[in-house]
């Protein structure tokens, strides 16, 4: 895309190309209600400065179930 002058340089291709990535990265995608509460808190207590375990997410993430059908079509 720089080579056919859509972007004048490496640069500013990436400045599209690295959110456009991380969109489609999925590892940041919540699996539920629960671990996006569980999140929300588990950021809450660190902007306070209370001590506690690191985050980790549901071990359900990569299976295919009802509620995640339609983020892995959309990805």
């Amino acid at each position: 895309m720089v080579d056919l002058g859509f972007y004048e340089n490496e640069q500013e291709f990436l400045e599209v190309l690295e959110p456009i990535i991380d969109l489609l990265d999925g590892s940041n995608d919540f699996n539920c209600k629960e671990e996006e509460d569980a999140f929300k808190d588990y950021s809450e207590k660190m902007a306070q400065g209370i001590p506690v375990d690191k985050f980790t997410s549901s071990k359900n993430r990569y299976k295919s179930t009802e509620e995640n059908k339609l983020i892995i079509v959309i990805k």
